[in-house]
């Protein structure tokens, strides 16, 4: 969240940005420790609380913009929609590699 990399685009593309709160951002930094100890099952209610107050709050995506949310979040079927940036790039690479010209791909 720091950095702004997600933060700073969509809010300059009109979409309003929920952060946790320092008590939930400890339990998301918690939560990736627990997927990095193999232990899924705490992460999932470390994580599964802070999704929650975020879609109390009115948010309907969340970006889990770190490698071991993603593993969790799939487990968690309350709270707002997940959106996985690592994912969405994936995404967005193929899709732009299917339309760009063989001259534009590098070839």
């Amino acid at each position: 969240m720091a950095s702004g990399i997600y933060t700073d685009r969509l809010i300059d593309n009109g979409v309003a940005v929920l952060h946790p709160r320092d008590a939930e951002q400890r339990a998301v930094i918690a939560a990736i420790a627990a997927v990095k100890a193999g232990e899924m099952e705490r992460g999932v209610g470390l994580l599964a609380p802070v999704l929650e107050a975020l879609a109390r709050s009115g948010a309907t995506r969340v970006v889990v913009a770190c490698t071991e949310l993603p593993i969790l979040s799939e487990r968690i079927d309350a709270g707002p929609q997940i959106v996985d940036p690592t994912a969405a790039l994936a995404r967005a690479c193929v899709r732009s590699a299917l339309v760009l010209p063989a001259t534009a791909a590098g070839r």
